[in-house]
């Protein structure tokens, strides 16, 4: 209909100025009636049969995804893991964290290796069945020091031997803490921790002669003796192994105050001519890698 023809009635021209007005406001910029939209959007048959496909699919992938992390997240621990994480040693010195399901007050021989089941990296000697092996093991804080000293058998294997080492006496933490300030009642034998080779972080071992080991035995049963209390400042684990490689004429290095590590390290180099590993770094105790041929002693030489 043209708006502009001539003779037609003022009611005509006024009913299709509305109609025309009426379709050009009724389309959009793209061209799309609003009407047809309208018409989708309040038929309820389409939407709804959309709607609906679009919740269960929204329903079903959480409730997917629900039932495949809910058993991950209810999974109990794997019981061997914490006993590998706390299988560092504990807060004193001496004492390895108490393991999974020990009782308080249990003895640490019931919960230690036998000693004759431990390893050690004595040569084979059939003049020198006896031996001493200095050690060092882990523990939280900067690991322990102690001697292993008894007989080989003729495949190399420990026969029999017994450990000795300074440290507060008891598995009480506060001892250890103590001993830091002023001196604490000590004990002289094994400690949680000492005959398990995960904790070993080095060892240097002397072959004996029957005569030799009467003579070491007899001086480390007197330092036994003569050693009451420990302090952390002096008469520590290092002054005590120091004092025993000492009287069998060994060589040794720096002040009783460092790592029990480092000091076995280097009393073993600087007694097997092999002054080129000397260190400040304890290496296992750190976490750090050692040199080759450091690891090659502490780790490959092990029976």
């Amino acid at each position: 209909m043209n708006c502009r023809a001539s003779g037609i009635a003022v009611s005509t021209v006024l009913l299709t100025t509305l109609l025309g007005a009426s379709v050009a406001a009724a389309q959009t910029p793209g061209g799309t009636p609003q009407s047809t939209s309208a018409t989708t959007n309040t038929a309820p048959a389409k939407p709804a049969a959309a709607a609906k496909p679009a919740a269960a699919t929204a329903a079903a992938k959480p409730a997917s995804a629900t039932a495949t992390t809910a058993p991950a997240a209810a999974k109990p621990a794997d019981p061997a893991k914490p006993a590998s994480t706390t299988a560092v040693a504990s807060a004193t010195p001496g004492t390895p964290v108490a393991k999974p399901g020990d009782k308080p007050g249990t003895n640490a021989a019931k919960r230690e290796p036998k000693i004759t089941d431990t390893k050690n990296s004595c040569a084979l000697d059939p003049a020198k069945p006896y031996f001493i092996e200095f050690r060092s093991r882990m523990a939280v804080s900067y690991g322990h020091a102690f001697v292993v000293f008894g007989k080989l058998n003729a495949g190399g294997h420990i026969e029999r031997a017994n450990v000795a080492g300074l440290h507060p006496a008891g598995d009480d933490a506060s001892s250890w803490l103590a001993g830091h300030v002023v001196p604490v009642k000590s004990e002289t034998g094994p400690s949680i921790g000492d005959l398990e080779e995960k904790y070993v972080s080095a060892r240097y071992c002397v072959n004996l002669s029957e005569a030799e080991f009467k003579k070491v035995s007899a001086y480390i049963r007197k330092k036994q003796a003569d050693s009451p209390v420990w302090y952390a400042n002096t008469t520590n684990c290092v002054a005590f192994i120091k004092d025993i490689a000492e009287s069998m004429n060994l060589k040794t290095s720096g002040p009783v105050i460092q790592y029990p590590e480092v000091f076995v390290n280097n009393l073993r180099a600087l007694n097997t001519s092999n002054e080129a590993s000397l260190t400040v770094i304890p290496y296992n105790q750190w976490g750090v890698e050692a040199p080759k041929d450091v690891a090659k002693i502490n780790d490959g030489l092990r029976r």
